[in-house]
């Protein structure tokens, strides 16, 4: 995701572009703008990093309720409990592998849904040029025909479109988009404009041109305005990777618990400390106080 000075820029720049468009300058970004946008901006799609299964692995063994499980299992190895001890690890060790092939499936799922490559007609150097959708920046200007997915957010110049954004919506109800205002002074507003943007994942369901930029095109026409996560999809996948921390009151009610637990445990030993030191040697005594501890946190946690 890019920074809020670099979408800044991005709208700025857009809101440039339009109103040289509808002032009917016809001749898309050259090569050097192109490429100076994509370095700023990155390419137009959305990848989600899916990392390999040991790390996904590794991230769930080192949650402190897992660690404080191995813990309790090495105890009772050194205590003898063989049976109780490993029938522990290996319920642990499972639940852990079903937890990490389950979250990595989850986020292949999430990478194939999001990530999405066409073919597009882009205007470049007064010539209609066939990009493939990754190369497309804020600024460009392509022609939406029918049945075609989306590749980015953009603002309709030229032309109705109906779409069916029910992949981002959930609506099943077709939506009308109509071209922007012919009117240089209008400033796009992503929140107030709508019925002029088409977002990318939506699908194209029928098109027609009215050929009010003067080109002569069978199909609409489009100003990308914003590309990869700063589309209104990139912004709900963001929102799945890194999602609002959340606190449920069975969480802290179990931490409250457990640390209730844990002080009735150290009281009991303080009380008979005393006694222990006298009959046991001080390793023996740890023993027992850390068997203290295990036995206060249930080992279903």
């Amino acid at each position: 995701p890019r920074s809020t000075q670099s979408r800044s820029s991005a709208a700025s720049d857009v809101y440039k572009r339009q109103a040289q468009i509808l002032r009917n300058d016809r001749a898309g970004l050259s090569i050097e703008q192109s490429d100076e946008a994509r370095r700023l901006y990155g390419e137009c799609v959305i990848e989600v990093p899916v990392p390999n299964y040991f790390v996904f692995f590794l991230r769930e063994v080192l949650t402190p309720f897992f660690v404080f499980q191995l813990f309790s299992v090495g105890l009772w190895l050194y205590e003898k409990y063989y049976i109780f001890s490993i029938a522990i690890f290996v319920i642990s060790m499972m639940s852990a592998i079903i937890s990490t092939v389950t979250t990595r499936q989850n986020l292949v799922k999430l990478r194939q849904m999001a990530f999405q490559s066409t073919k597009v007609n882009a205007l470049r150097n007064q010539i209609s040029t066939i990009l493939e959708s990754r190369q497309l920046v804020p600024g460009d200007v392509i022609e939406i025909k029918d049945e075609m997915v989306i590749p980015c957010d953009c603002l309709l110049l030229d032309g109705e479109v109906i779409v069916n954004e029910s992949s981002l919506t959930g609506e099943s109800v077709p939506v009308v988009k109509v071209p922007i205002l012919n009117d240089d002074q209008h400033k796009y507003n992503d929140s107030q404009d709508k019925r002029y943007t088409l977002f990318q994942g939506t699908t194209v369901i029928q098109q027609r041109t009215l050929h009010s930029l003067g080109i002569d095109s069978r199909n609409a026409r489009a100003l990308v305005i914003s590309t990869g996560y700063g589309t209104l999809k990139g912004q709900l996948v963001r929102s799945i990777l890194f999602p609002k921390p959340h606190h449920f009151k069975f969480e802290r009610d179990s931490l409250k618990f457990l640390l209730i637990m844990a002080l009735f445990a150290m009281i009991g030993f303080l009380i008979v400390l005393n006694r222990l030191m006298k009959q046991l040697e001080p390793t023996e005594i740890l023993v027992k106080f850390l068997d203290l501890i295990t036995i206060a946190v249930p080992p279903s946690l």
